[in-house]
């Protein structure tokens, strides 16, 4: 019979059991989670506003372009779509 073991992390409710025959450890959630719209169905995560993808050159020079994105759409004045920084 499988015994349950203590959680490791205590502010995230999860399940782990060691299981008897393989000596491993498995986990599970304690926690059902439903979307702000109330869909229980959708498992596909949450779909982006703004999709930034970046470049080689930004990804081995280091730049967070997704924290540029966010810094430049925080200085616009206005929130009309028109009005947005450009995404590569």
């Amino acid at each position: 019979m499988a015994r349950a073991l203590p959680s490791l992390v205590t502010n995230i409710r999860i399940c782990l059991t060691l299981l008897p025959d393989t000596r491993l450890v498995a986990r599970s959630s304690l926690k059902y989670y439903v979307r702000a719209n109330g869909d229980k169905n959708n498992k596909e995560g949450v779909v982006p506003d703004f999709l930034i993808k970046p470049s080689g050159s930004d990804l081995s020079n280091r730049k967070d372009v997704v924290l540029d994105f966010a810094i430049k759409l925080l200085e616009k004045t206005e929130t009309s779509a028109q009005n947005l920084p450009e995404v590569k």
